[in-house]
């Protein structure tokens, strides 16, 4: 695989549009990033993710292409040179082969999983009700944290199985799982599954609609049809969102339609609050908007976009460390007499620029 196309999935991927066999294979290397760096953000810092995952896929190959030494031949130079062509011709099959045996075998292995988290067994199980007037929180066996909310209702295994986290939620809940890449969590609400292996997040129905909301706070979760809901059907296939922090995603039983956007109130992600548990500072002289731009990005996780390059050298000078982060938005809009609007997971922030 060359950068060029590892770039090309890399970008489908964030789009939505990758195949399910490239999304289990950038999952897979993501999970491996997600180790080192557990707060990592695959929409905010791309060129960081993009960067990483290339040099361990440089690094996978360099070893299986150097894992047997070379044929050499005592006769002419000729031999010894088409000997080694061809022993990087070999060299170069066998590393495409094992990629492709990865590509193949992850997807099984998530398709696997999807199929047996779509055949959920309910009965046997225990449940906990919120029939108070305030939020219930307990904890499972595996140590998540589970906060209901009033009139929700929660079924759930006294043990959980060995390979797998199964839950049944009825109202609205917030999830604080305990991360396990070998024992993934999955969330039964209506029509839909939400898979994570360590994150928290909120799922809650939306009210006279035939709406749920999924919102995350931390880590990545992976949202999708429950296929075993949907079978009067057929010619629609399951889809799905991937989300990430200060994420969230409306689905609409009723046109089986996944709406992203960003969360209503985005907070600070963890690695961006200072060791003394201050938040950063948000004080700016006479700034370029694309460095405040860059330090809210870093932040929060959300892209911050322009519709003029222009913008991007728009001086700002304000101190906006304690507003949330549409207050810092309309305070700079304010200043720059500029106007934002959410696209999707994006902010845009339009404007005629500045002199």
């Amino acid at each position: 695989m060359n950068k060029k196309k590892f770039q090309s999935i890399l970008k489908r991927y964030v789009q939505g549009s990758a195949s399910d066999a490239e999304r289990a294979l950038i999952d897979q290397w993501y999970e491996l990033l997600d180790e080192e760096t557990p707060e990592v953000n695959l929409h905010a810092d791309i060129q960081l993710v993009e960067k990483r995952l290339w040099e361990k896929i440089k690094t996978q190959t360099f070893t299986k292409e150097h894992s047997s030494a070379p044929v050499f031949s005592i006769n002419t130079n000729h031999k010894v040179e088409l000997l080694h062509l061809w022993s990087k011709r070999l060299a170069f099959a066998a590393v495409s082969i094992g990629v492709l045996f990865l590509i193949v075998s992850q997807f099984q292995s998530v398709q696997s999983e999807r199929t047996t988290a779509l055949k959920p067994v309910i009965s046997g199980l225990e449940k906990k009700e919120n029939r108070t007037g305030k939020p219930m929180i307990f904890q499972l066996e595996d140590g998540s944290k589970i906060t209901l909310q009033p009139n929700a209702k929660l079924s759930y295994p006294l043990h959980f199985a060995h390979d797998k986290r199964e839950v049944y939620l009825e109202g609205e809940a917030f999830f604080d799982v305990h991360k396990n890449p070998n024992q993934p969590f999955f969330v039964y609400s209506r029509n839909i599954v939400t898979h994570v292996l360590g994150t928290s997040f909120n799922v809650k129905p939306i009210p006279g609609k035939n709406e749920i909301e999924v919102s995350v706070r931390t880590g990545r979760v992976e949202v999708f049809e429950n296929n075993s809901l949907i079978a009067e059907n057929k010619t629609k296939k399951s889809n799905g969102v991937v989300l990430t922090p200060n994420q969230k995603v409306v689905y609409n039983s009723t046109s089986r339609q996944f709406e992203p956007s960003i969360v209503d109130v985005p907070i600070p992600l963890t690695q961006n609050i200072s060791k003394s548990g201050s938040s950063v500072s948000f004080s700016f002289e006479e700034t370029p908007l694309a460095e405040v731009l860059q330090s809210l990005e870093k932040v929060y996780g959300i892209e911050i976009i322009v519709d003029k390059e222009s913008l991007y050298g728009c001086p700002f000078t304000g101190d906006i460390t304690d507003q949330d982060l549409y207050s810092k938005l309309d305070i700079i809009n304010k200043v720059l007499n500029t106007t934002y609007e959410i696209k999707g997971v994006k902010i845009l922030i339009k404007g005629d620029g500045c002199e």
